[in-house]
């Protein structure tokens, strides 16, 4: 597998994302698995530069609680509808 290509197959993206949008497609536990863990060697810089761009992307918003928001967004909208339906 290319550097590229592991990137891609974690992110849908080969170089990370260049939007807020593309940010917010990659699941969290694959942006993890793109970001966490040490690298052993990267002769050409490649894999930790396109690493370094994933970690610098992350949108302020994201950041200061918007995702916990979306999420508790999300599970109150499903509240909502069971409580609106009994």
């Amino acid at each position: 597998m290319t550097i590229e290509g592991f990137y891609k197959k974690f992110t849908g993206l080969l170089y990370g994302p260049e939007s807020n949008l593309e940010w917010l497609r990659i699941p969290e536990s694959f942006l993890a698995t793109a970001t966490n863990g040490q690298i052993f060697y990267d002769g050409e810089g490649t894999f930790t530069s396109i690493r370094e761009r994933l970690l610098r992307f992350y949108p302020a918003h994201e950041a200061k609680g918007g995702l916990l928001e979306r999420r508790c967004g999300m599970r109150n909208q499903g509240k909502a509808g069971k409580s609106g339906s009994a």
